[in-house]
């Protein structure tokens, strides 16, 4: 067979040589007895079955009748595409042959390129798959993992043009996931050699003219864009993505000159030239693609820096030749040009886009300039070091190598050193984010980020009290904003209204940074288990909603309900209720929690009388399943509040009337609930397996800690209640630990002032070892404690916890040296203890700081104390200036 093939090969060679010069000016492609654009004979037609292509203008396509098993004696195409004059402009053939994989290609390579006067071929292989292409013809890979890859149903598209299947079929090729090849350039030849399943060696083999096929199938999208097209209004230019699509696709499948010149024959002929221009030949498709739907992404700007410095040189040249060329603020956007985009049509389809791509821009140079004034030396690194390197150029979509090499004992311990309770990094992150901008700056988003979680570095106020010049800074901007606002069916608007509420704030405007925050809220559906579903054009509504309640809980809670109350769209939102129901919680004003969650159950139809008397949140979840309200947290928080706080104001009532009540029973009821909200131990109810009533779990801290000091400032120091307070005293210093860590000290000298001999002094002097070293990691203050309890304790009950407490300091503030003397001195003060056991531990590795749950969420801990310092920082100012609570009341 190889010999037959190549004597045909010749033999058409030679024809051509015998012609005339006209037609031996290229090289004649050839399949079997067909030829590249010439007439197949009527002989040879009448083997063939043909009907019509919509997807080429004046093409058929002919298929084989009856074509035999596709064997190596198979000399027939199997499939044609003829132009209507009769010249052949796609010849395909398919045959099964014996070998192996390289055999056969590099045969049927060699047997081809020596007809063809020496011609090399273009060469590549991917997995089974070896191509060779002789002439100008381009195969361009559709890759397995892209939305066009899941589009296609066949080998001819309407949208893709003329295609090619590495597995012989488009079904085959697909269930395969391997690549899909469009054929576009010129005119050539190409030998696809394959493996499939059963180990044969599939060839195909492929004559084509791919830029007339590639002119053809354009001139058949238009002519049905312009029938499509034809009652729209002159003004209406919103099928502009269609029309870019095509000409760009053709641009691609020949060159952008081309294109154009088709272009021209095709709009000199129609009669709307409402769409006419050059611009699409030269828009990247990817621009195309998001500008469609209305959307900005610094992924699509060909700055300086881009991977693609061909396709902005074009675009550069084609704006200095024709700078009034309609459309242009299209690639004026493309090039990052946006206020010349504005400038260029103000009735563009895309005006919106421009104006939010303006803001974004110019906001994003802002942060990085206000983040410079403001950030500590750390923090530059905090928001890089999150920046990943993408390149857009290699779609190979070959896996990425990161190096996550387990950290040394030397890393751990520099990492452990820079913790810092007050202002650390530990648990706030920034997301990451593609570097898309192709500069090394953060992004907006984690700018923004980093001043949302770090607001102590602009003292925890709107940054404009910080920054005297951020008004001025973001003048300009907001008006920016506002303008897409006006765009209600932009997908940025949302993201519009987030940073317009974002700037409000920081500008030192509460009241307009709820309206605006409002308006990306009101995009949320009311039932908040919907809040978390993924809606990429809805990504910043949730943001707002965040923020909102960041900054409903920093004014005060009269304030914030009242806004909710008279707010549609707040009201509408559980999540709302809930935190500024919290706020009233947090400060205690229980009878006001109770109010305002009947207010915030009767908004959404449900009724406390009809929910279980229970703090259990088992018990409470089970009800709203019943409801259809599972997802609904929010909801189901506030019935945890409405019931924690009745029977906490219950506590306050018996305190205020302590002449009513039993001592025995006042301890036993103080007892309960303090235990209960802290969960610092197990309460005496769990402790009673015969009881199968269930008790609810908790560990509500501040409540408990409210508990505690309400006792301590009520009850009197009489004998019959001190046992009680001496334990109010000491758990008060547990719950401060985790709490509050920065008070135990004070906490331990009052408890000593009014018990100067308690047994249990040693033991909050072990409490604030803990709270030092430990959660906060001031170990210079853990070890002044540490002295002190051994000079007046040594031997008492709590000194093994102490020296325990201060090795896991010394260890999680990177210190081994100093923890390993510790834990020496524990095993040989301790030999047979539980604390020996740990210190050997510890000393076997010596970079083991997160044995304990306390010690593994330091960050977390340390996040929210930071976060509730910054509150009550603006909560207390709020005071001093006047500001007075007055209970809610039910109208």
């Amino acid at each position: 067979m190889r010999d037959n093939y190549k004597i045909m090969l010749y033999l058409c060679t030679a024809i051509c040589l015998l012609g005339s010069a006209q037609k031996c000016r290229g090289v004649e492609y050839t399949l079997g007895p067909m030829s590249l654009r010439k007439p197949l004979s009527n002989d040879l037609l009448a083997r063939y079955a043909c009907f019509s292509r919509t997807e080429f203008a004046n093409a058929i396509q002919c298929n084989l009748k009856s074509f035999p098993q596709v064997t190596a004696r198979t000399s027939m195409a199997e499939t044609l595409i003829v132009s209507s004059d009769g010249q052949i402009l796609y010849a395909h053939r398919k045959t099964l042959q014996s070998g192996t994989l390289d055999q056969i290609s590099n045969n049927i390579a060699s047997d081809i390129s020596d007809v063809l006067a020496g011609m090399t071929p273009r060469r590549f292989s991917a997995e089974d798959v070896t191509v060779a292409i002789w002439g100008d013809v381009k195969l361009e890979e559709i890759s397995s993992g892209t939305e066009e890859y899941r589009e296609l149903k066949g080998l001819v598209e309407q949208n893709y043009g003329l295609l090619v299947g590495t597995a012989g079929d488009l079904k085959a090729t697909k269930d395969h996931y391997k690549p899909v090849y469009r054929v576009i350039g010129g005119d050539g030849l190409v030998v696809i050699v394959s493996q499939n399943d059963q180990r044969q060696v599939l060839v195909q083999r492929l004559i084509v003219a791919a830029g007339t096929l590639a002119e053809r199938n354009f001139n058949s999208q238009i002519r049905q864009f312009f029938l499509r097209d034809r009652a729209s209004l002159a003004n209406d230019f919103s099928k502009w993505p269609e029309v870019a699509f095509m000409i760009r696709r053709l641009a691609l499948n020949t060159t952008p000159e081309n294109a154009n010149r088709i272009v021209d024959e095709t709009f000199s002929a129609a009669s709307s030239k409402k769409y006419y221009s050059h611009v699409w030949a030269f828009l990247p498709t990817s621009v195309i693609k998001h500008l469609s739907i209305g959307t900005y992404r610094a992924a699509d700007i060909f700055g300086e820096k881009t991977e693609f410095p061909e396709i902005r040189d074009r675009i550069i040249t084609e704006l200095k030749l024709n700078p009034k060329e309609p459309f242009s603020e299209f690639l004026l956007y493309t090039l990052g040009r946006f206020g010349d985009g504005v400038k260029f049509n103000s009735k563009s389809p895309i005006h919106t886009t421009l104006v939010y791509a303006r803001a974004h821009y110019n906001l994003r140079k802002v942060m990085s300039g206000v983040f410079e004034r403001i950030r500590k030396p750390d923090d530059k690194l905090l928001v890089s070091d999150k920046i990943i390197d993408y390149s857009y150029r290699d779609n190979s979509e070959k896996e990425r190598t990161y190096f996550y090499g387990p950290e040394t004992v030397d890393e751990k311990n520099r990492k452990l050193a820079k913790k810092d309770f007050f202002s650390g990094h530990a648990f706030e992150y920034m997301p990451d984010s593609n570097n898309d901008y192709k500069d090394s700056d953060p992004s907006l988003t984690q700018f923004l980020n980093f001043f949302n979680q770090f607001p102590e570095r602009y003292d925890s106020r709107p940054i404009s009290f910080k920054v005297a010049d951020f008004v001025a800074l973001t003048d300009t901007l907001s008006l920016q904003l506002e303008e897409v606002l006006k765009d209600q069916k932009s997908p940025h608007f949302d993201d519009a209204a987030y940073l317009l509420g974002w700037l409000a704030y920081h500008r030192g405007n509460i009241a307009v940074a709820l309206d605006f925050f409002g308006s990306a809220v009101a995009l949320i559906p009311k039932n908040s288990a919907l809040v978390d579903s993924y809606n990429e054009h809805l990504d910043y509504a949730p943001m707002a909603l965040h923020e909102l309640i960041r900054i409903l809980r920093t004014v005060p809670p009269e304030d914030a309900i009242n806004r909710v109350r008279n707010s549609e769209v707040l009201s509408s939102q559980s999540q709302v209720w809930y935190e500024v129901l919290a706020s009233f919680y947090h400060s205690h004003q229980y009878h006001s929690v109770m109010a305002g969650a009947q207010l915030a159950l009767d908004n959404f139809g449900i009724s406390i009388e009809n929910m279980p008397v229970t703090t259990d949140p088992e018990r409470i979840a089970a009800i709203f399943t019943n409801l259809g309200l599972a997802g609904d947290r929010g909801l189901q928080e506030i019935v945890y509040l409405y019931h924690s706080s009745r029977e906490i104001a219950q506590v306050e009532k018996i305190l205020s009337d302590l002449d009513n009540h039993s001592p025995s029973s006042i301890a036993t009821k103080l007892k309960e609930v303090i235990i209960k909200y802290s969960l610092t131990r197990d309460s005496d109810l769990e402790k009673k397996p015969f009881d199968r009533k269930p008790h609810p779990l908790h560990k509500d801290l501040r409540q408990s800690l409210f508990v505690v000091q309400q006792s301590l400032d009520l009850l009197p120091k009489t004998p019959i209640f001190s046992k009680l307070r001496e334990w109010l005293h000491y758990e008060r210093i547990r719950l401060l630990a985790q709490f509050d860590p920065i008070k135990v000290d004070a906490a331990n000298a009052e408890f000593e002032n009014e018990f100067p001999q308690s047994s249990l002094l040693d033991d909050g002097l072990a409490e604030q070892i803990f709270a030092e070293g430990v959660i906060v990691g001031d170990m210079d203050k853990a070890a002044e404690t540490f002295d002190r309890l051994r000079r007046r304790y040594p031997g008492a009950n709590a000194i093994d916890n102490a020296y325990s407490w201060m090795a896991i300091g010394w260890t999680c503030a990177g210190q081994p040296t100093r923890a390993r003397e510790i834990d020496q001195e524990v095993v040989r003060l301790f030999p047979l203890t539980r604390h020996a056991r740990y210190a050997g531990e510890r000393m076997e590795n010596p970079a083991a700081c997160k044995n304990l749950e306390e010690l593994y969420l330091w960050d977390y801990w340390a996040m929210r104390w930071r976060e509730r310092n910054r509150i009550n920082t603006i909560q207390d100012s709020l005071s001093a200036s006047g500001i007075r609570s007055t209970p809610l009341k039910l109208r």
